[in-house]
């Protein structure tokens, strides 16, 4: 969310998790903080060093525009760069096979997380009992990389729900694992529990 206080004599503050925008010192709106991503400021408006504060922790641009609004000057937090870098770390592992070869260790890891979880419930792990380590990468692009493991991530998904869905009673277990759109309360806290 963008917040623009561009309004005459507007003063942005905080009030308790929250930006307050403030008009002859009554609060008119307010905006949590994690919703906000850029605040943009006009001429003729104050803001509080509590706003800038938590502008800062949750990586909120502040920018300060003139009265025909082009940009004057930028407040971005100091981990700003970090992004910057963690990007040209990305770009260089897409080149180098070094993305392929974590995407596989991550694969890895998840199925043997499945296979565990089924094991202490007695239940049938065996489809999912997949040689990773055979996958080759360096002879490989990395989109055929990706284009096998997320094959093999989607088979075993498949494979593990249907085999997880058995734990529940018959009034709480869905029929499929759905992420788009999901009706059923159970597939509803998986997808919660994926996205936080």
């Amino acid at each position: 969310m963008q917040l623009i206080i561009n309004d005459f004599g507007q003063y942005l503050g905080t009030k308790d998790q929250n930006f307050a925008l403030y008009e002859d010192k009554k609060v008119i709106r307010e905006f949590p903080f994690f919703k906000v991503s850029q605040i943009v400021l006009g001429s003729g408006n104050c803001v509080s060093t509590n706003a800038l504060f938590w502008a800062s922790v949750y990586g909120v641009e502040v920018v300060i525009v003139g009265k025909t609004g082009r940009p004057l000057s930028m407040m971005l937090p100091l981990s700003t760069d970090k992004w910057v870098k963690t990007r040209l770390k990305q770009y260089e592992a897409y080149q180098n096979h070094k993305g392929s070869i974590i995407a596989k260790a991550i694969l890895k890891t998840r199925i043997a997380s499945q296979i565990g979880l089924l094991d202490k419930y007695g239940l049938n792990s065996e489809k999912l009992n997949v040689n990773i380590d055979r996958i080759e990468v360096e002879n490989k692009t990395v989109d055929e990389v990706r284009t096998r493991l997320t094959l093999i991530e989607a088979k075993c998904s498949k494979q593990f729900f249907k085999q997880y869905f058995t734990l529940f009673t018959r009034c709480h277990k869905p029929k499929k694992r759905e992420k788009y759109k999901a009706q059923s309360p159970l597939n509803n806290l998986l997808n919660l529990g994926m996205k936080y």
